[in-house]
Protein backbone atom coordinates (compact mmCIF):
# COMPACT_ATOMS: atom_id res chain seq x y z
CA UNK A 1 0.00 0.00 0.00
CA UNK A 2 1.16 3.22 -0.55
CA UNK A 3 1.32 5.65 2.22
CA UNK A 4 3.33 8.77 1.21
CA UNK A 5 1.93 12.03 2.40
CA UNK A 6 -0.96 10.43 3.63
CA UNK A 7 -1.67 11.76 7.15
CA UNK A 8 -2.09 8.17 9.35
CA UNK A 9 -2.78 8.45 12.84
CA UNK A 10 -1.42 5.71 15.29
CA UNK A 11 -4.01 5.48 18.02
CA UNK A 12 -2.30 3.83 21.08
CA UNK A 13 1.81 4.30 22.36
CA UNK A 14 2.50 1.28 23.47
CA UNK A 15 5.27 -1.34 21.90
CA UNK A 16 2.82 -1.60 18.85
CA UNK A 17 1.80 1.93 18.13
CA UNK A 18 5.57 3.31 18.35
CA UNK A 19 6.81 0.10 15.85
CA UNK A 20 4.04 1.52 13.85
CA UNK A 21 4.33 4.97 13.89
CA UNK A 22 8.06 3.98 12.46
CA UNK A 23 6.98 1.96 9.87
CA UNK A 24 4.56 4.33 8.73
CA UNK A 25 7.30 7.33 8.78
CA UNK A 26 9.58 4.94 6.99
CA UNK A 27 6.91 4.58 4.44
CA UNK A 28 6.61 9.04 3.74
CA UNK A 29 3.27 9.09 5.56
CA UNK A 30 2.51 11.80 7.63
CA UNK A 31 2.55 10.46 10.84
CA UNK A 32 1.10 11.89 14.33
CA UNK A 33 0.51 9.24 16.94
CA UNK A 34 -1.78 9.93 19.85
CA UNK A 35 -2.69 8.30 23.39
CA UNK A 36 -4.87 8.92 26.57
CA UNK A 37 -2.75 7.96 28.54
CA UNK A 38 0.20 9.99 30.13
CA UNK A 39 2.24 7.24 31.53
CA UNK A 40 5.88 7.09 31.97
CA UNK A 41 6.01 4.26 29.07
CA UNK A 42 4.02 6.84 26.76
CA UNK A 43 5.79 9.53 27.25
CA UNK A 44 9.18 8.20 26.73
CA UNK A 45 7.88 6.42 23.87
CA UNK A 46 6.06 10.34 22.53
CA UNK A 47 9.37 12.06 23.34
CA UNK A 48 11.01 9.32 21.11
CA UNK A 49 9.01 10.41 18.44
CA UNK A 50 9.02 14.07 18.72
CA UNK A 51 12.94 13.43 18.33
CA UNK A 52 11.83 12.16 14.23
CA UNK A 53 9.51 15.18 13.83
CA UNK A 54 6.65 12.91 14.50
CA UNK A 55 3.63 14.80 15.94
CA UNK A 56 2.72 13.46 19.11
CA UNK A 57 -0.47 13.92 21.65
CA UNK A 58 -0.75 12.14 25.40
CA UNK A 59 -3.22 12.55 28.11
CA UNK A 60 -6.24 13.26 25.68
CA UNK A 61 -7.53 12.82 22.19
CA UNK A 62 -8.73 15.72 20.73
CA UNK A 63 -10.40 16.18 17.50
CA UNK A 64 -8.12 18.99 16.15
CA UNK A 65 -5.56 16.67 16.63
CA UNK A 66 -6.96 13.90 14.38
CA UNK A 67 -8.79 16.30 11.68
CA UNK A 68 -7.00 15.36 8.27
CA UNK A 69 -6.56 11.31 9.10
CA UNK A 70 -6.95 9.81 6.06
CA UNK A 71 -5.71 6.45 8.22
CA UNK A 72 -6.25 5.33 11.61
CA UNK A 73 -3.85 2.20 13.03
CA UNK A 74 -5.21 1.28 16.43
CA UNK A 75 -3.25 -0.31 19.00
CA UNK A 76 -5.09 -3.65 20.49
CA UNK A 77 -6.40 -2.72 23.87
CA UNK A 78 -7.81 0.88 22.34
CA UNK A 79 -11.77 1.33 23.42
CA UNK A 80 -14.34 0.95 20.58
CA UNK A 81 -15.34 3.35 22.41
CA UNK A 82 -12.97 6.32 22.25
CA UNK A 83 -12.42 9.52 20.39
CA UNK A 84 -10.48 8.72 17.49
CA UNK A 85 -12.95 5.71 16.41
CA UNK A 86 -15.67 7.47 17.04
CA UNK A 87 -14.58 10.07 14.46
CA UNK A 88 -13.48 7.73 12.36
CA UNK A 89 -16.81 6.03 12.07
CA UNK A 90 -18.28 10.25 11.69
CA UNK A 91 -15.78 10.95 8.85
CA UNK A 92 -15.89 7.45 6.88
CA UNK A 93 -11.98 6.70 7.55
CA UNK A 94 -10.83 3.36 7.59
CA UNK A 95 -9.20 2.37 10.80
CA UNK A 96 -6.80 -0.81 10.51
CA UNK A 97 -5.15 -2.80 13.32
CA UNK A 98 -1.17 -3.41 13.59
CA UNK A 99 -1.12 -6.41 12.32
CA UNK A 100 -2.57 -5.36 9.08
CA UNK A 101 -0.24 -2.54 9.15
CA UNK A 102 2.30 -5.37 8.92
CA UNK A 103 0.98 -7.86 6.75
CA UNK A 104 1.06 -4.77 4.20
CA UNK A 105 4.92 -4.54 4.30
CA UNK A 106 5.56 -8.48 5.23
CA UNK A 107 7.62 -10.07 2.21
CA UNK A 108 7.91 -13.59 4.51
CA UNK A 109 4.89 -16.24 4.72
CA UNK A 110 2.63 -16.08 7.68
CA UNK A 111 1.69 -18.61 10.34
CA UNK A 112 -0.61 -16.97 12.55
CA UNK A 113 -1.47 -18.85 15.70
CA UNK A 114 -5.01 -17.97 18.07
CA UNK A 115 -6.75 -19.07 20.60
CA UNK A 116 -7.91 -18.45 24.31
CA UNK A 117 -5.25 -20.18 25.89
CA UNK A 118 -2.09 -21.46 24.55
CA UNK A 119 -0.53 -19.14 22.25
CA UNK A 120 3.07 -18.23 23.42
CA UNK A 121 3.31 -21.75 23.76
CA UNK A 122 2.94 -23.07 20.53
CA UNK A 123 4.42 -20.35 18.81
CA UNK A 124 7.39 -20.57 20.99
CA UNK A 125 7.60 -24.02 20.45
CA UNK A 126 7.29 -23.45 16.26
CA UNK A 127 10.34 -20.82 17.02
CA UNK A 128 12.58 -23.61 18.30
CA UNK A 129 11.60 -26.15 16.09
CA UNK A 130 12.44 -24.14 13.15
CA UNK A 131 15.89 -22.98 14.84
CA UNK A 132 16.88 -26.89 14.78
CA UNK A 133 15.87 -27.18 11.52
CA UNK A 134 18.17 -24.13 10.12
CA UNK A 135 15.20 -22.39 8.65
CA UNK A 136 14.83 -18.30 8.47
CA UNK A 137 12.05 -17.60 11.08
CA UNK A 138 10.61 -14.46 13.58
CA UNK A 139 8.80 -15.00 16.32
CA UNK A 140 6.73 -11.67 17.17
CA UNK A 141 3.41 -10.28 17.64
CA UNK A 142 1.36 -10.62 20.62
CA UNK A 143 3.73 -12.53 22.26
CA UNK A 144 5.36 -9.60 22.75
CA UNK A 145 7.66 -8.34 19.82
CA UNK A 146 5.30 -5.88 17.25
CA UNK A 147 5.11 -7.05 13.83
CA UNK A 148 5.44 -3.83 12.49
CA UNK A 149 9.05 -3.41 14.54
CA UNK A 150 10.10 -6.83 12.68
CA UNK A 151 8.88 -6.34 9.15
CA UNK A 152 12.25 -4.94 8.23
CA UNK A 153 13.91 -7.94 9.34
CA UNK A 154 11.47 -10.31 7.71
CA UNK A 155 12.75 -11.46 3.48
CA UNK A 156 10.89 -13.59 1.45
CA UNK A 157 12.40 -16.99 3.15
CA UNK A 158 11.90 -15.84 6.81
CA UNK A 159 8.67 -17.67 8.20
CA UNK A 160 6.94 -15.17 10.13
CA UNK A 161 5.23 -17.32 13.51
CA UNK A 162 2.70 -14.39 14.99
CA UNK A 163 0.79 -14.66 17.89
CA UNK A 164 -2.85 -13.45 16.75
CA UNK A 165 -5.35 -11.78 19.83
CA UNK A 166 -8.54 -10.98 19.19
CA UNK A 167 -8.54 -7.55 20.04
CA UNK A 168 -5.61 -7.58 16.55
CA UNK A 169 -8.26 -9.47 14.15
CA UNK A 170 -10.88 -7.10 14.50
CA UNK A 171 -9.53 -4.49 12.59
CA UNK A 172 -8.10 -6.52 9.66
CA UNK A 173 -8.95 -6.26 5.52
CA UNK A 174 -6.60 -8.05 3.87
CA UNK A 175 -4.45 -9.98 6.66
CA UNK A 176 -3.70 -13.36 4.84
CA UNK A 177 -1.65 -15.61 6.34
CA UNK A 178 0.08 -18.51 4.74
CA UNK A 179 -1.20 -21.19 7.35
CA UNK A 180 -3.97 -20.00 9.86
CA UNK A 181 -4.42 -21.91 13.90
CA UNK A 182 -7.26 -21.91 15.99
CA UNK A 183 -6.30 -23.65 18.75
CA UNK A 184 -9.43 -23.10 21.51
CA UNK A 185 -11.91 -21.03 21.95
CA UNK A 186 -13.25 -20.48 25.13
CA UNK A 187 -15.00 -17.52 27.32
CA UNK A 188 -12.96 -14.24 27.70
CA UNK A 189 -12.78 -10.81 27.32
CA UNK A 190 -16.55 -10.64 27.82
CA UNK A 191 -15.97 -7.32 29.15
CA UNK A 192 -15.42 -5.76 25.51
CA UNK A 193 -17.36 -8.41 23.33
CA UNK A 194 -21.65 -8.15 23.40
CA UNK A 195 -21.50 -12.30 23.63
CA UNK A 196 -19.38 -15.14 23.15
CA UNK A 197 -20.54 -15.22 19.38
CA UNK A 198 -19.43 -12.05 18.86
CA UNK A 199 -15.72 -13.29 20.19
CA UNK A 200 -15.53 -16.13 18.46
CA UNK A 201 -16.49 -14.62 14.98
CA UNK A 202 -13.91 -12.15 15.78
CA UNK A 203 -11.14 -15.08 16.41
CA UNK A 204 -12.56 -16.93 12.90
CA UNK A 205 -11.06 -13.86 11.21
CA UNK A 206 -7.54 -15.07 10.91
CA UNK A 207 -8.66 -17.50 8.04
CA UNK A 208 -11.20 -14.61 6.48
CA UNK A 209 -8.37 -13.72 3.39
CA UNK A 210 -7.12 -17.20 3.31
CA UNK A 211 -6.78 -19.01 -0.86
CA UNK A 212 -6.54 -22.51 -2.24
CA UNK A 213 -3.47 -23.05 -1.59
CA UNK A 214 -3.64 -21.58 2.16
CA UNK A 215 -3.77 -23.71 5.07
CA UNK A 216 -6.05 -23.61 8.08
CA UNK A 217 -5.50 -25.92 11.48
CA UNK A 218 -8.46 -26.25 13.99
CA UNK A 219 -9.17 -28.48 17.39
CA UNK A 220 -11.19 -30.94 16.54
CA UNK A 221 -11.96 -31.47 19.97
CA UNK A 222 -13.56 -28.22 20.26
CA UNK A 223 -14.06 -26.44 17.30
CA UNK A 224 -15.46 -29.83 15.19
CA UNK A 225 -18.51 -27.82 14.45
CA UNK A 226 -17.04 -24.86 13.23
CA UNK A 227 -17.64 -24.25 9.68
CA UNK A 228 -13.82 -24.22 7.93
CA UNK A 229 -13.17 -21.62 5.29
CA UNK A 230 -13.21 -24.42 2.84
CA UNK A 231 -13.26 -24.29 -0.24
CA UNK A 232 -11.00 -21.44 0.05
CA UNK A 233 -8.13 -23.17 1.81
CA UNK A 234 -7.15 -26.60 3.17
CA UNK A 235 -8.13 -27.72 6.86
CA UNK A 236 -6.66 -29.85 8.68
CA UNK A 237 -7.08 -30.54 12.66
CA UNK A 238 -5.46 -31.97 15.50
CA UNK A 239 -7.12 -33.96 18.60
CA UNK A 240 -6.18 -35.23 21.44
CA UNK A 241 -9.25 -37.51 21.38
CA UNK A 242 -9.91 -39.49 17.83
CA UNK A 243 -8.39 -39.63 14.83
CA UNK A 244 -7.98 -37.20 12.04
CA UNK A 245 -6.69 -35.69 8.85
CA UNK A 246 -3.78 -34.01 10.74
CA UNK A 247 -2.65 -34.73 13.90
CA UNK A 248 -3.92 -36.97 16.95
CA UNK A 249 -2.93 -38.99 20.16
CA UNK A 250 -3.31 -42.34 20.06
CA UNK A 251 -2.07 -44.98 22.85
CA UNK A 252 -0.31 -42.20 24.96
CA UNK A 253 1.86 -41.03 21.20
CA UNK A 254 1.48 -38.42 18.88
CA UNK A 255 0.22 -39.82 15.26
CA UNK A 256 -0.22 -38.05 11.84
CA UNK A 257 -2.54 -38.80 8.96
CA UNK A 258 -1.40 -36.64 6.27
CA UNK A 259 -1.27 -37.52 2.33
CA UNK A 260 -3.56 -40.86 3.26
CA UNK A 261 -0.39 -41.97 5.16
CA UNK A 262 -0.67 -42.79 9.05
CA UNK A 263 2.35 -43.07 11.43
CA UNK A 264 3.51 -42.78 14.86
CA UNK A 265 5.76 -39.84 15.38
CA UNK A 266 6.64 -40.27 19.51
CA UNK A 267 5.32 -41.27 23.04
CA UNK A 268 3.96 -37.99 25.29
CA UNK A 269 5.35 -39.25 28.39
CA UNK A 270 8.22 -38.00 29.97
CA UNK A 271 8.10 -34.52 28.31
CA UNK A 272 8.88 -31.21 30.27
CA UNK A 273 5.34 -29.69 28.75
CA UNK A 274 2.57 -31.61 31.30
CA UNK A 275 -1.58 -31.41 30.84
CA UNK A 276 -3.61 -32.52 28.21
CA UNK A 277 -3.84 -28.24 27.22
CA UNK A 278 0.07 -28.75 26.63
CA UNK A 279 -0.79 -31.99 24.65
CA UNK A 280 -2.84 -29.74 22.05
CA UNK A 281 -0.57 -27.45 21.95
CA UNK A 282 1.94 -30.38 21.14
CA UNK A 283 0.19 -31.58 18.46
CA UNK A 284 -0.48 -27.91 16.94
CA UNK A 285 3.25 -27.41 16.75
CA UNK A 286 3.98 -30.79 15.38
CA UNK A 287 0.94 -30.35 12.55
CA UNK A 288 1.90 -26.88 11.37
CA UNK A 289 5.67 -28.00 11.61
CA UNK A 290 5.38 -30.98 9.32
CA UNK A 291 3.15 -29.18 7.06
CA UNK A 292 6.61 -26.92 6.41
CA UNK A 293 8.52 -29.84 5.85
CA UNK A 294 10.66 -30.14 8.79
CA UNK A 295 11.51 -33.87 9.55
CA UNK A 296 9.72 -35.20 12.61
CA UNK A 297 12.66 -36.78 14.13
CA UNK A 298 13.91 -33.16 14.72
CA UNK A 299 10.36 -32.04 16.00
CA UNK A 300 10.55 -34.97 18.80
CA UNK A 301 13.66 -33.35 19.70
CA UNK A 302 12.87 -29.85 20.24
CA UNK A 303 9.33 -30.79 22.28
CA UNK A 304 11.25 -33.10 24.55
CA UNK A 305 13.87 -30.64 25.51
CA UNK A 306 10.97 -27.80 25.25
CA UNK A 307 10.66 -26.13 29.05
CA UNK A 308 7.34 -24.57 29.97
CA UNK A 309 7.56 -20.87 29.40
CA UNK A 310 7.18 -18.57 32.75
CA UNK A 311 4.19 -17.83 34.49
CA UNK A 312 2.54 -20.81 32.80
CA UNK A 313 1.83 -23.92 34.74
CA UNK A 314 5.54 -23.21 35.85
CA UNK A 315 6.66 -25.49 38.83
CA UNK A 316 8.99 -23.15 41.12
CA UNK A 317 10.18 -25.17 44.54
CA UNK A 318 8.94 -26.80 47.25
CA UNK A 319 9.22 -24.66 50.66
CA UNK A 320 8.61 -27.05 53.69
CA UNK A 321 7.20 -29.95 51.86
CA UNK A 322 4.75 -27.56 50.04
CA UNK A 323 4.76 -27.29 46.18
CA UNK A 324 4.40 -24.08 44.39
CA UNK A 325 2.88 -23.45 40.65
CA UNK A 326 2.85 -20.59 38.97
CA UNK A 327 0.12 -20.26 36.55
CA UNK A 328 -0.15 -16.43 36.34
CA UNK A 329 -0.99 -16.25 32.90
CA UNK A 330 -4.15 -17.88 33.27
CA UNK A 331 -6.46 -14.89 33.12
CA UNK A 332 -9.48 -16.56 32.25
CA UNK A 333 -12.04 -19.45 33.36
CA UNK A 334 -10.89 -22.46 31.26
CA UNK A 335 -7.07 -21.69 31.60
CA UNK A 336 -7.50 -22.37 34.96
CA UNK A 337 -10.04 -25.46 34.24
CA UNK A 338 -7.31 -26.77 32.29
CA UNK A 339 -4.23 -26.09 35.09
CA UNK A 340 -6.03 -27.92 37.55
CA UNK A 341 -6.76 -30.87 35.57
CA UNK A 342 -3.16 -31.16 35.18
CA UNK A 343 -2.53 -31.38 38.96
CA UNK A 344 -1.78 -34.59 40.49
CA UNK A 345 -3.09 -34.01 44.22
CA UNK A 346 -5.41 -30.97 45.39
CA UNK A 347 -4.50 -27.74 45.73
CA UNK A 348 -4.50 -24.72 47.43
CA UNK A 349 -5.51 -22.03 44.78
CA UNK A 350 -4.69 -18.49 44.84
CA UNK A 351 -7.14 -16.93 42.61
CA UNK A 352 -8.70 -13.09 42.15
CA UNK A 353 -7.73 -9.82 39.75
CA UNK A 354 -9.46 -7.79 37.47
CA UNK A 355 -12.90 -8.70 36.39
CA UNK A 356 -13.67 -9.71 31.93
CA UNK A 357 -17.49 -10.29 33.24
CA UNK A 358 -16.81 -13.80 33.07
CA UNK A 359 -19.05 -16.47 34.81
CA UNK A 360 -16.95 -18.05 37.69
CA UNK A 361 -19.74 -20.51 38.39
CA UNK A 362 -18.51 -22.88 35.56
CA UNK A 363 -15.48 -23.75 37.51
CA UNK A 364 -17.46 -25.29 40.30
CA UNK A 365 -16.93 -28.60 39.39
CA UNK A 366 -13.23 -28.45 38.78
CA UNK A 367 -12.83 -26.44 42.66
CA UNK A 368 -14.74 -29.63 43.87
CA UNK A 369 -12.61 -32.51 42.35
CA UNK A 370 -9.32 -30.36 42.38
CA UNK A 371 -8.99 -27.34 45.11
CA UNK A 372 -8.41 -28.11 48.90
CA UNK A 373 -9.58 -24.40 49.33
CA UNK A 374 -9.51 -21.18 47.78
CA UNK A 375 -7.60 -17.79 48.67
CA UNK A 376 -9.20 -14.65 47.29
CA UNK A 377 -6.82 -11.62 46.44
CA UNK A 378 -7.65 -8.49 43.84
CA UNK A 379 -10.95 -6.15 43.18
CA UNK A 380 -13.07 -9.75 41.97
CA UNK A 381 -13.16 -10.76 45.53
CA UNK A 382 -16.68 -10.41 46.24
CA UNK A 383 -17.74 -11.37 42.81
CA UNK A 384 -16.00 -14.40 42.67
CA UNK A 385 -16.93 -15.31 46.67
CA UNK A 386 -20.47 -15.06 45.41
CA UNK A 387 -20.24 -17.23 42.85
CA UNK A 388 -17.94 -20.13 44.60
CA UNK A 389 -18.73 -19.67 48.29
CA UNK A 390 -20.39 -23.53 49.01
CA UNK A 391 -17.90 -24.66 46.27
CA UNK A 392 -14.48 -24.89 48.73
CA UNK A 393 -13.76 -23.54 51.20
CA UNK A 394 -12.30 -19.77 50.99
CA UNK A 395 -10.19 -17.11 52.55
CA UNK A 396 -9.81 -13.71 51.47
CA UNK A 397 -6.26 -11.79 51.19
CA UNK A 398 -4.98 -8.43 50.05
CA UNK A 399 -1.64 -9.04 49.17
CA UNK A 400 0.53 -11.72 46.82
CA UNK A 401 2.75 -12.23 50.10
CA UNK A 402 -0.18 -12.49 52.33
CA UNK A 403 -1.94 -14.88 49.89
CA UNK A 404 1.26 -17.09 49.74
CA UNK A 405 1.36 -17.15 53.38
CA UNK A 406 -2.28 -18.31 53.69
CA UNK A 407 -1.98 -20.86 50.24
CA UNK A 408 1.22 -22.55 52.38
CA UNK A 409 -0.99 -22.43 55.76
CA UNK A 410 -3.96 -24.20 54.27
CA UNK A 411 -1.70 -26.70 51.99
CA UNK A 412 0.24 -28.31 54.77
CA UNK A 413 3.61 -30.75 54.58
CA UNK A 414 2.69 -32.72 50.89
CA UNK A 415 0.54 -30.06 49.77
CA UNK A 416 0.38 -27.53 46.84
CA UNK A 417 -0.17 -23.92 45.87
CA UNK A 418 -1.39 -22.79 42.64
CA UNK A 419 -1.47 -18.95 41.35
CA UNK A 420 -3.80 -19.69 38.50
CA UNK A 421 -6.30 -16.17 38.63
CA UNK A 422 -8.87 -16.43 36.07
CA UNK A 423 -8.87 -12.71 35.88
CA UNK A 424 -6.60 -9.93 34.26
CA UNK A 425 -3.66 -8.67 36.35
CA UNK A 426 -4.57 -4.53 36.07
CA UNK A 427 -5.97 -4.26 39.58
CA UNK A 428 -2.61 -4.76 41.14
CA UNK A 429 -0.15 -5.53 38.85
CA UNK A 430 0.88 -3.93 35.45
CA UNK A 431 0.44 -7.48 34.00
CA UNK A 432 0.79 -11.23 34.26
CA UNK A 433 4.50 -10.94 34.34
CA UNK A 434 4.75 -8.68 37.23
CA UNK A 435 2.17 -10.59 39.12
CA UNK A 436 3.47 -14.16 38.49
CA UNK A 437 7.30 -12.28 39.82
CA UNK A 438 5.38 -11.10 42.84
CA UNK A 439 3.99 -14.69 43.61
CA UNK A 440 7.82 -15.70 43.07
CA UNK A 441 9.16 -13.27 45.43
CA UNK A 442 6.33 -14.26 48.27
CA UNK A 443 7.39 -17.76 47.56
CA UNK A 444 11.31 -16.95 48.38
CA UNK A 445 10.50 -14.45 50.91
CA UNK A 446 8.95 -17.64 52.76
CA UNK A 447 11.50 -20.29 52.24
CA UNK A 448 13.78 -17.92 53.65
CA UNK A 449 11.85 -17.42 56.61
CA UNK A 450 11.39 -21.44 56.92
Amino acid sequence: MDLRNKKVTVVGLGASGLASALLLDENEAIVFATDSSDSEPVRKNASFLKKKYIETEIGRHTESFLEGTELFVVSPGVDKDSTPICYALKNNVPVISEIELGCYFCRGPIIAVTGTNGKSTVVSLLGKILAAAGKPFNVCGNIGKAFTGEVKNITKETFVILEVSSFQLERIETFRPLISVILNITEDHMDRYRSFKDYEDVKKRIFKNQKDNDITILNYDLLKKMSPPRPFCRTFYFSAEKKVEGAYKADGAVNVFLRNKEKKLFNLDNLNLKGEHNTENILAATLVALLIDVDAGLIEKVIKDFKPLSHRFETLREVGGVEFINDSKATNIDSTRRALKSLEKKAVLIAGGKDKALSYEEIVPSLKKHVKSLVLIGETKEKIKKALKNAVPLVECNTMEDAVGEGYRLAGKGGCVLLSPMCASFDMFANYKERGEAFKRAVEKLRNKS
